[in-house]
């Protein structure tokens, strides 16, 4: 029969590892929340560049759309140049994520033994404590029928 105390002691550092990897999970999670939220800011920079150049071409007013191609220029710059960043990003997501359900399945599988080995117990204590209540019954019969004395 397995230990239990080694079992929980086991249980107890795969709850510990899981909620480590949770916690990397999530900070790696917020940096790639955080690289998605630059890109949209500069996808929106880009379009109110773009806006304000077609504004600037009805208007025939050339240095509002100089202005806007520039920002529309220099935004899809930020935001090409952060594309890689927010890959990697979601590549460590994966990553992250895949040795949080790995800890999750361990520690799922550590409970699962301690469960087992409880089982296994109290089934063989309620063995032993029926061995124990027949035992003394038998003893007691024993006792109370008289023996013949031949």
């Amino acid at each position: 029969m397995p230990n239990l105390r080694a079992l929980r002691r086991l249980l107890r550092v795969r709850t510990l590892e899981e909620e480590q990897r949770q916690a990397e999970l999530e900070a790696v999670l917020a940096a790639s929340h955080h690289l998605e939220s630059m890109v949209a800011y500069q996808e929106q920079g880009s379009r109110a560049g773009r806006a304000l150049a077609f504004t600037a071409i009805f208007h025939d007013e050339g240095a509002s759309r100089l202005a806007g191609l520039e920002q529309l220029d220099r935004m899809a710059a930020r935001a090409s140049a952060l594309a890689p960043a927010l890959e990697t990003a979601q590549a460590a997501v994966a990553e992250a994520r895949q040795s949080y359900l790995a800890s999750r399945v361990e520690r799922r599988q550590a409970q699962s033994l301690i469960e087992a080995a409880e089982r296994d117990l109290a089934v063989t204590e309620r063995r032993r404590a029926q061995q124990q209540a027949d035992d003394a019954h038998l003893r007691r019969r024993a006792r109370s029928t008289p023996r013949d004395a031949a």
